[in-house]
């Protein structure tokens, strides 16, 4: 007769690993500044009309994403042959 026996194996872990990366960026920012002067003359029709100005301040900020990549496959396969 015959019978069947184990004679080894194998096991394959998966594993993530995380890799630190630094990046230079320039940002850019914007700031609004005021600037009061004193003056003395006489008001024109310009001078009395009323109005507004708005000036907006803008500011860049680094935008970051993670991808995860695959860096390496594994095949594990099993052959059987016969002997006699």
């Amino acid at each position: 007769g015959k019978r069947e026996v184990n004679t080894g194996g194998v096991r394959v872990y998966s594993r993530v690993t995380t890799t630190p990366v630094s990046e230079s960026v320039e940002l850019r920012e914007e700031h609004a500044t005021i600037e009061r002067r004193a003056t003395d003359r006489p008001a024109t029709a310009a001078d009395l009309k009323e109005g507004s100005v708005e000036i907006r301040e803008t500011a860049e900020q680094a935008v970051v994403a993670k991808t995860a990549r695959v860096v390496e496959e594994v095949i594990v396969g099993k052959e059987s042959s016969s002997r006699t």
